[in-house]
């Protein structure tokens, strides 16, 4: 197979194409278009922050012909820290425009501003805290459909992983709806093992030490 995309770190003129990324997998792998009014929110909060706060952890994957972001892996050592610095210098101005903007297309548009809204970035819940004692960093990956199925998925993480250990991280976390069967059992594959269960899926991790 020839290969057609590599891995770099994530440059904030990349953020754009961020954006698209995360909207075109926005539903559970898949194109969330439909469900959004705004259709940079989902990037604004899920991907533009940690190119920002926590490029170190930030890396897309490159269309090698056209040059252009066509997945990403993002990510952070520490997610409480991680947490307030976002909370703080990037989603009060977010808070204002999802006030301001009442009309939403979906449920899970509503969700998501619901969340930006409720102040968790601010303070997370103790069993969170709890949690990120063990696991403290945490990642999103998504990749187009196009680019998917080709090894890339193990790549990016392996990418990640890498710089996490060389840091001494000692653990790692991310979240996972349980209707997406499929990205369960990536994880599953790369040893990540279930280590809560939620109303919408789970929360799964992997111990570096």
């Amino acid at each position: 197979m020839i290969e057609r995309a590599e891995i770099r770190s994530a440059l904030i003129t990349d953020i754009p194409y961020l954006y698209r990324i995360c909207l075109l997998t926005g539903f559970n792998g898949t194109d969330a278009s439909g469900y959004f009014s705004d259709p940079f929110l989902l990037g604004q909060y899920y991907a533009a922050p940690y190119v920002i706060f926590s490029s170190e952890f930030s890396f897309v994957l490159i269309d090698k012909n056209t040059r252009i972001p066509v997945g990403y892996i993002l990510g952070t050592d520490d997610s409480l820290a991680f947490c307030a610095v976002r909370g703080e210098k990037w989603l009060a101005g977010l808070e204002q425009q999802c006030r301001c903007t009442e009309n939403n297309k979906s449920e899970y548009e509503a969700e998501i501003k619901k969340m930006i809204l409720n102040g968790v970035h601010y303070n997370p819940p103790d069993e969170y805290k709890k949690l990120s004692e063990v696991y403290p960093a945490h990642f999103h990956i998504d990749i187009l459909p196009e680019m998917q199925h080709r090894g890339y998925g193990h790549e990016l993480l392996e990418v990640l992983l890498s710089k996490m250990i060389d840091k001494g991280v000692k653990g790692i976390h991310l979240g996972v709806d349980r209707s997406n069967e499929k990205a369960c059992r990536f994880y599953e594959r790369e040893g990540f093992n279930i280590i809560q269960e939620k109303s919408w899926g789970y929360m799964m991790g992997k111990k570096f030490r």
